[in-house]
Formats: C-alpha cells, sequence, structure tokens
C-alpha cells in the first residue's frame, strides 16, 4: 500500500513508471534513500522482487542481509492492525512488504499473543463444502478464514482434498460465456492480422502481445476489460507484455485461426472492414519515407502467413479499396506493399489512429523513433 501523503512514492503509483528497473538513479533512490524493500519497490512497479534484487546486483548495490521494515518497530501500529482491525499477519505483511515469519516474530516480540488457527482448517468436511462444493477460490477462503495461502494449501492437501489445476481454475473462475461485442471482435480479427496471438490452453485460450508502445497496450486493455476480460500488462525487456486470463470464447477464435493446432491461418470466412484494417495497420504496417520525409507509400508486413494466406489479404484489399492491381503488389518477402495513392486511399479508409503513439505510422513528417 502506497503512502498517499508522501509526494515521491504517490508520482510512482500515478505515473506507472515500470522502466524505473533500467534506471540505476531511481532504483537507488527507493532502496537506499526511501528505504524500501526489493518487495515494496516491485508491488509499486509491478514487477517481481527477486528481479529488483537482480537489478540491484548489477547496480553494484549489495541487498539487505537484515531488512528493516520501520512500520513493524512501530508497536502502537503492528497492534492497531493485527489487535483493533484484525488483520491477519498475511495481510500485514503484503502491507509492510515482508514475510508472514518478520510479523509474528515482531508480534511475539511485544508480546501479542498470536491468534489461534481457525477451527474450519480442521473440519475436512466444511473445508470440502467451501472447496469443492460452493467452488469458492483459495484466495475467497482465505478472506473468510483469516489465513494464509499456504496454510489453506497445507490443510486441503491434509485432508487430501484435490487441489485445483489451472485449467480447472480458469474453467470455473475465467470463463466468459458473455458473446464477444463487435469493437473487440473486430480488434481480435485485426490484432491476429498482425501482432496478436491467441494461445491454447487445455480447455481455453488467451491473447498475447508484445509492444513497445505502453500507451497503445493500455488501450488495448481496455477494450477486452470492457468485455469482461481480465487483462495483465508487464514490462518484458525493453517492451511491454499484455496477456488475458483463459476464455473459452478466445478458445472458439482460437480454432478458426489455428486450425488442427498449426499456424495462423487466414479463416475462409473472414471479412474486412475499416476498424479491423485500423489495428491490423497499427501493430503491423509501416509507412515508407523518403530522405524529404514524403510519403512514398505504406507496407502490411504479412510475412507469418504462408504465400497462400497473403493472396487471399490481398485479394481482399484490392476489392474493398476498388483498387487497381498496378497499385498494391505482393512482394517477393511475403508483404504487402501500397504505392503512394492507394496507400493514401487506404489511410483514408481506416480513419485515424486512437492513440498519440502511432501518429507517425500517418504523418510522415513525425519521427517514428
Amino acid at each position: 500500500m502506497v503512502n498517499k501523503e508522501d509526494p515521491f512514492l504517490q508520482r510512482y503509483e500515478e505515473n506507472k513508471d515500470i522502466n524505473i528497473l533500467d534506471d540505476p538513479i531511481k532504483i537507488k533512490e527507493l532502496y537506499i534513500d526511501k528505504k524500501l524493500s526489493s518487495r515494496k519497490i516491485a508491488e509499486i512497479i509491478g514487477s517481481n522482487h527477486t528481479i529488483v534484487l537482480k537489478k540491484l546486483r548489477s547496480y553494484g548495490i549489495q541487498p539487505r542481509s537484515n531488512p528493516e521494515y520501520p512500520m513493524l518497530n512501530d508497536p502502537k501500529w503492528l497492534k492497531e492492525q493485527y489487535l483493533d482491525k484484525r488483520l491477519s499477519a498475511n495481510k500485514i505483511a503484503k502491507i509492510v512488504g515482508c514475510t508472514v515469519n518478520a510479523v509474528l516474530k515482531k508480534l511475539r516480540k511485544y508480546k501479542v499473543q498470536i491468534r489461534k488457527v481457525n477451527p474450519v482448517l480442521n473440519d475436512p468436511v466444511r473445508l470440502q463444502e467451501l472447496y469443492i462444493d460452493e467452488k469458492k477460490s483459495m484466495k475467497e477462503i482465505e478472506a473468510i478464514l483469516d489465513c494464509g495461502h499456504s496454510t489453506l494449501k497445507k490443510s486441503l492437501i491434509r485432508y487430501s482434498i484435490k487441489l485445483r489445476s489451472t485449467e480447472e481454475q480458469h474453467e470455473i473462475y475465467y470463463a466468459n460465456d458473455q458473446p464477444i461485442a463487435k469493437q473487440l471482435e473486430d480488434y481480435l480479427i485485426g490484432s491476429l492480422l498482425g501482432d496478436g496471438h491467441l494461445r491454447r490452453a487445455k480447455y481455453l485460450s488467451s491473447f498475447r502481445m508484445i509492444s513497445k508502445h505502453l500507451e497503445y497496450l493500455e488501450y488495448v486493455k481496455k477494450l477486452f476489460e470492457t468485455d469482461g476480460y481480465k487483462t495483465t500488462i508487464k514490462p518484458h525487456y525493453t517492451c511491454y507484455y499484455l496477456f488475458t486470463l483463459g476464455s473459452d470464447q478466445l478458445m472458439e477464435f482460437r480454432k478458426k485461426w489455428y486450425p488442427n493446432d498449426e499456424m495462423k491461418r487466414i479463416p475462409e470466412d473472414l471479412s474486412l472492414n475499416p476498424s479491423r484494417c485500423l489495428y491490423w495497420y497499427l501493430e503491423d504496417g509501416c509507412l515508407t519515407r523518403a530522405k524529404n520525409k514524403k510519403m512514398l507509400g505504406i507496407v502490411l508486413s504479412t510475412h507469418g502467413f504462408s504465400p497462400e494466406d497473403v493472396k487471399v489479404l490481398y485479394r481482399k484489399l484490392v476489392d474493398i479499396l476498388g483498387l487497381k492491381e498496378e497499385g498494391i503488389r505482393i512482394t517477393k518477402d511475403n508483404a504487402i506493399r501500397f504505392r503512394k495513392q492507394p496507400a493514401l486511399k487506404f489511410l483514408d479508409y481506416i480513419d485515424k489512429t486512437p492513440v498519440i503513439c502511432f501518429k507517425y505510422k500517418f504523418d510522415p513528417t513525425i519521427d517514428p523513433s
């Protein structure tokens, strides 16, 4: 939990500056000057504490062997959380950014009696009702019983209550039975023509994409979340990685685009419209420029499709735009290239970019870098 009274931490929370790991000055400011733990830094920037520790060492910053947590050294605050607010040691650990054992050790030091284990954890019948019959998640049961994840897991295993597989968890909690809305369908088709990928699980499929443009991924995330898909963005080297949780609707989509679990193919019933072509161009198209920054044309990078599929796409573009075949062609490396006038017609057809970061794909005077 970020202290809202601390403008320094508030700035990082509001800006979500997840490139901070690549800046030794900023990470030193958090770890040494602000004395935050690696876990707290990871929470703020949306990363993992082990990655933070590796970065600290790579910058010659020696991780603290016995980290001090100011909140744990305040007996009044700790007693208020544990006794008055009835927070579990697990929840307090998450607030502080430390381990559960560190919290319990401090509670014992301040002579605070540790609460007894909830009797339900020793009741196999009730545990089975919660986990199997009522199909509650472990997180929900942890909140009900005021216990930690490992404590609950050990109780389930002790009483031979079979833990759900990842696929079963997705099937119960994340399957989206609602039909895909038109706006999201247009995006999915455009993205699958471009950089998008549908990953297969046993029962469900999830959408994945990597981009260097965080603004665009935030836009895509809203498209998915508006339609009920939980979506996450994480840093990935110099880019960002977006992925959704599994969905049976996305699995149906995948079956059309990846027949027999082979390479991506163009579905027989594919139809194009301005929105689908827009997303396709944003993710896998580029505007070609002369040295004087005048537009020469555009290229759609269709290299990932078979030559037969590229011919299908070429034919569809010619038809929907009413182009003459000499203005658009398939290159030797399997891309689709437009000359200037057909390119202008295509850009007029798809209208304008929904995000600022892709303006350079519409205006040759804007530097792509």
